[in-house]
């Protein structure tokens, strides 16, 4: 699984996993989180974040406004659609398809 979690502000969001995994930024020279299977607490500022996983991912916020989106990692074309998330007009349709694709064979 992919999925892709938009945030506008400076949130904390709550992300539940059944495995081990990482909250990728989209932003150059951001490290990625690590998270650890069952509940995380991340406090993140405004952006695009990936978690690849397994298995389901749950993301929820209580202070702040997120979107997320979830696909299988056979799947790109065009997922995420821009159109459906809540980006800023600074990332391009390209930028994101590109950051969000993966190599199936990796898994």
């Amino acid at each position: 699984m992919r999925t892709a979690i938009f945030t506008l502000d400076k949130t904390i969001l709550t992300i539940q996993l059944a495995e081990a995994a990482q909250l990728v930024p989209m932003s150059a020279g951001v490290k990625p989180t690590q998270l650890n299977e069952g509940t995380n607490t991340v406090a993140v500022g405004p952006g695009v974040f990936k978690v690849q996983s397994h298995g389901a991912v749950g993301v929820t916020t209580t202070t702040g406004a997120i979107h997320v989106m979830a696909t299988a990692d056979d799947k790109d074309g065009d997922w995420p659609d821009p159109q459906k998330s809540m980006m800023t007009s600074s990332v391009t349709t390209t930028a994101l398809r590109q950051f969000f694709a993966t190599d199936v064979k990796s898994l």
